[in-house]
Order: C-alpha cells, then sequence, then structure tokens
C-alpha cells in the first residue's frame, strides 16, 4: 500500500511509534460525504527538533497533548520543516494574488456542506489553531475523512478522494480552514450573527477536501 506526501518537506525516516486510543466518536455524521468511511487522524511528525519522527492518532487536541505528554518543551518553530513552511506559504500567498485565476481551476469552494455552525467567530478560530500547533503530516486513509478538530461544536474534517491514503502537511488544513471561513461565513445585518459550513477541494496531484461543519463530541 503507497501513502502519497502531500508536503514539500522532507520527513526524518526514523519513526517511532506510539499508540493511543481514539477520542473520536466514529459515527456516521451529517455532512460527511456518502460512500466515505470514517477514521481517526493520524499524525506523523517530529516533536524535538533534533529526533525522529513519532506517530500519534486521535484529533489536533489530542495529538497536541499527546505530544506535550513525551515533550513539555514542545516548540515546533525551531524545526527546519517550519521555517521552510513558512516561506512556502508567503510564496503560495504571493502566486495567489498574482494568479487567483488558475488557482480556482484547482481548488474550489463549495458553501452549504455539512450541519451549519452557530457563532463561528468564536468557535473556528481555537480549533484552527490548534491544527496549526501541530507540525506534521495529517494522514487518511482510502476514500475516508477523519475529523482533525472539534470543540464549540465547530468540526474540521480531512476527506480522501483517493484509493490510497494520502498525508497533507496539518497547518495546510488550518489554511483551508480559513479560506473556507472567507468565502462561506453568513453574517446578520448587524453583523453580529454568524454561521458557517462549507468544503473546498484540493487537487495537486492527489485530490482531497477539507470540510468545516458543525460537530458533536
Amino acid at each position: 500500500m503507497k501513502l502519497v506526501y502531500l508536503s514539500t518537506s522532507l520527513m526524518w525516516a526514523v519513526t517511532l511509534v506510539v499508540s493511543s486510543p481514539s477520542r473520536l466518536d466514529l459515527r456516521q455524521e451529517d455532512g460527511v460525504p456518502e460512500g466515505y468511511t470514517i477514521q481517526p487522524l493520524v499524525f506523523t511528525g517530529r516533536i524535538e527538533a533534533d529526533g525522529p519522527n513519532v506517530t500519534l492518532s486521535g484529533d489536533a487536541q489530542s495529538i497536541y497533548n499527546q505530544i506535550l505528554e513525551l515533550n513539555p518543551n514542545y516548540d515546533p518553530t525551531v524545526f527546519p520543516e517550519y521555517i521552510a513552511n513558512q516561506q512556502i506559504a508567503a510564496d503560495a500567498m504571493a502566486r495567489k494574488r498574482s494568479d487567483a485565476g488558475a488557482l480556482f481551476k484547482r481548488d474550489r469552494i463549495e458553501c452549504g456542506h455539512g450541519e451549519r455552525i452557530s457563532q463561528s467567530d468564536l468557535a473556528c478560530p481555537p480549533q484552527l489553531r490548534m491544527l496549526n500547533n501541530i507540525q506534521g503530516l495529517c494522514e487518511v486513509g482510502a476514500r475516508a475523512c477523519a475529523r482533525t478538530a472539534c470543540g464549540n461544536q465547530c468540526g474540521v474534517w480531512l476527506c480522501n478522494d483517493n484509493t490510497f491514503p494520502v498525508g497533507v502537511w496539518c497547518p495546510n488544513i488550518a489554511g483551508d480552514g480559513l479560506d473556507i471561513a472567507n468565502e462561506c461565513t453568513w453574517r446578520d445585518d448587524l453583523g453580529i450573527v454568524s454561521t458557517l459550513h462549507g468544503r473546498i477541494w484540493r487537487d495537486l496531484g492527489h485530490g482531497w477536501n477539507v470540510q468545516v461543519s458543525r460537530c458533536t463530541l
């Protein structure tokens, strides 16, 4: 079985596997595309700047807690791949501004998928920040969805459209969530009440999609 890693960073070859029971409720939830199975998220990445990879499972919050148990001084901002990806993100934003039409052909946002999140301006930012806190690959199996984050009824899903597993750089999922929020947030006339639900489709050689919709712990 092959696993496609959708990241430009080089990952270390040595892997320390740490097993942990998933805290996800794996029932089929409203908004998960028909035909997909639901699986726990698998994280692969290092937790020390000069250390080997570890493999953990759960959602972003539980994975982050597991990382802190293994390394209370965890600081991914000093990792070489973090610095490299910051530059990649800056370059991508520059290309997005100069070539928005070409990017639209590869990336498609569809609002209205899944259950609507109430007060999304307050509910969703903590979930996206948590995904930014885990610097590594977020992996999901073939034709499956994994709930990467869920809190305050705001859920972020990673769904794999392929017949083989894929890994997406976890902060990229947070960036996708922000793109969905920018496109799909609805506010009342006073700008006080905000709601959100939507999905973004990515196709960089291997297709996957990220969905932001209401979740239940």
